[in-house]
């Protein structure tokens, strides 16, 4: 039976688990036993048929949890520990008293084993304010979620810290979640890096766009559903690319298909005259423009250009040809200031790691029906990674370490290699391919990509025979993009929240002078020991940071823009909460809320230049709109 003091506290802290617990209790397998060794510890067994298996040593659990321990010691203090398998919790207690400011997680892939925890282990007893989830395993998607709110914390050391038997026990159990362990902190990893390297883009990206994005179609919106029972091709870069080139050149002339050119792509077909209906384009980066340098130096105009709203501003402001946007989900400008004027919800697209998971998106809102994706290779066609007339870049330099390579599957059951990065593009395009097919809608996504890696949800079906079988006339209109720009945002809403945010502005401005205030009277009060006066300040500090975090300015821009820093912010100030040593919560304070001050102070001079142009666009555009 589970101790009583266990009941209270998970219908507490754990509703939704105990809720779990209780439904899982009449079907509990009673395989497993409760031993007592000679020294009066207790561990569990398995009884299957007549062999007994044990999950703690047999002989001596207290001594195994210290072997045990002896892996895990000069961790960082504040480590967070993600128990997997927990038999009697012999480790757990050993670990949590050598790490008393560590938090930790408990993860059981046996129901009967949890049961039998509950039952003799006292949670009050294992610093339950330190504990951050617990799970017991009902069905595979369990494994999922636990995982996605262990990368949820941010910016910390994790250890992963499995019950040695576990692995002997219930190999196929572990070995799946060790996969998805590894994967998760992978992609945490992986969305911090690109978090930190671009969250200022975004952001700046966001302003210097507006301009842009308040005079061009919204082509996601004003053309959403408009081309049904239409076939759509999205042309990467992949090396299988230079085999296609006729069929493509056959299709364009004839008007078979709308063709999108991602990425560098557009350089091939340019080499080949072959002018692609559109090229799309969201990569926050600088540089990007130069995807395009060939259509910019040949002033090439007759080539639209679909840009995600926090593109890399000079690539909107070099293109040559006609412009239209699709808002992006990093993009926290056009979230403020823009609504519809029919009064409809903004649309976009959310942020991936490749720009034709993207164009997926767009296309698949543009209402295509069939969505053929040519040149996709997402890996490597003998040592090449891209098609003719790709300069090289980090991915090739990637492509030739062969330290890095990955071996996947290709179109046609065969072992290819490819790498990190392409394979996460790969399985980005088959979250969304798996979505969209379980939407009501009918759409037909077909690999054509000879040599590429298969992508799960697409069949694949040789470009050549998809001419011959599907593509019999000619379904392009020269007037596909043809929409009115200028009066799809509400310009009375803009004007509305370009003083909002002027006035924001102002009203951070002075919180800043009071923030300084408090950070100086806490450092002045902890050297003159007056703890009862710091308390206030505290209490002080509270209501202004809760009026602080929920300043337009502050929200729109400067946490989007330091959003990594901020979250190590926001985790210190948990820390300082529940600080007992009133002069060390005084000095992580002080510390603390130094950086924060510095953070803010620096984005508003990042922000200064863009910031003002942004409302005088804003400003001039109201002008216009006015005489008009």
């Amino acid at each position: 039976m589970i101790l009583a003091d266990n009941i209270t506290f998970l219908k507490k802290r754990f509703p939704s688990f105990w809720h779990k617990l209780k439904s899982l209790e009449n079907n509990l397998d009673m395989q497993v036993h409760m031993h007592e060794v000679r020294s009066g510890d207790k561990t569990l067994y398995i009884q299957k048929n007549d062999k007994k298996t044990f999950i703690h040593s047999k002989y001596n659990p207290q001594r195994e949890a210290e072997a045990l321990f002896q892996n895990y010691q000069n961790l960082d203090e504040e480590t967070h520990f993600v128990f997997y398998g927990i038999g009697l919790g012999h480790h757990i207690k050993k670990i949590l008293e050598a790490y008393p400011n560590a938090t930790y997680s408990i993860y059981e892939p046996v129901p009967e084993v949890m049961n039998f925890f509950l039952s003799q282990v006292n949670l009050t007893k294992l610093r339950v304010g330190r504990l951050r989830h617990i799970e017991v395993e009902q069905e595979e998607s369990n494994v999922e979620n636990f995982i996605y709110q262990q990368i949820e914390i941010k910016n910390e050391a994790v250890a992963f810290i499995p019950l040695p038997s576990y692995e002997r026990i219930f190999g196929e159990k572990y070995n799946c979640f060790l996969r998805s362990f590894r994967e998760g902190i992978k992609d945490k990893r992986s969305m911090l890096h690109t978090n930190y390297a671009f969250q200022k883009r975004w952001i700046i990206n966001g302003m210097m766009n507006l301009k842009d994005v308040l005079t061009t179609p919204n082509v996601l919106m004003q053309k959403n559903g408009v081309f049904k029972e239409k076939p759509a091709i999205i042309v990467s870069a992949g090396p299988s690319l230079n085999e296609e080139i006729e069929n493509l050149k056959y299709i364009k002339e004839n008007g078979l298909a709308y063709i999108f050119a991602v990425g560098s792509s557009n350089k091939t077909l340019l080499k080949h005259n072959i002018y692609p209906h559109a090229v799309t384009s969201y990569d926050p980066q600088g540089t990007n423009y130069k995807v395009f340098n060939e259509l910019v130096e040949k002033n090439i105009t007759d080539i639209p250009l679909i840009f995600g709203s926090s593109v890399g501003y000079e690539t909107v402001e070099k293109f040559p040809g006609p412009k239209y946007h699709m808002l992006t989900n990093q993009d926290s400008t056009t979230q403020f200031y823009l609504k519809p004027k029919l009064n409809q919800n903004l649309k976009g697209v959310v942020d991936a790691p490749t720009i034709a998971v993207i164009t997926l998106q767009l296309i698949y809102e543009l209402g295509f029906s069939k969505i053929v994706f040519v040149g996709q290779n997402l890996g490597l066609l003998g040592e090449i990674d891209y098609a003719e007339g790709i300069k090289e870049n980090n991915q090739s330099k990637q492509a030739k370490n062969t330290s890095k390579h990955i071996v996947v599957k290709d179109v046609q059951g065969k072992n290819i290699k490819t790498t990190d990065g392409f394979n996460r593009m790969r399985l980005q395009l088959e979250k969304y391919i798996s979505y969209y097919m379980q939407l009501n809608r009918k759409v037909d996504f077909i690999n054509t990509t000879q040599g590429g890696a298969h992508i799960q949800g697409t069949e694949f079906i040789p470009l050549e025979e998809i001419i011959e079988r599907d593509f019999k006339e000619t379904i392009f209109d020269p007037n596909w993009l043809s929409v009115q720009p200028r009066n799809f945002y509400d310009k009375e809403f803009l004007s509305h929240k370009q003083k909002e945010m002027q006035d924001s502005l102002s009203g951070l401005k002075n919180e800043i002078v009071k923030f300084e205030n408090i950070v100086e009277n806490v450092m002045k009060l902890k050297n003159n020991r007056n703890i009862k006066q710091l308390e206030k300040e505290y209490g002080k500090f509270d209501m202004l940071y809760s009026k602080l975090k929920e300043n337009t300015f502050m929200k729109t821009y400067i946490i989007p823009m330091s959003r990594v820093e901020y979250e190590i912010i926001i985790k210190e100030i948990k820390n300082i909460k529940i600080q007992s040593n009133p002069v060390k919560k005084a000095d992580k304070f002080v510390k603390t809320m130094s950086m924060l001050l510095g953070i803010i102070k620096r984005e508003l001079k990042n922000l200064e230049s863009p910031f003002n142009k942004m409302n005088n666009d804003i400003l001039n555009l109201l002008s216009l709109a006015e005489e008009v």
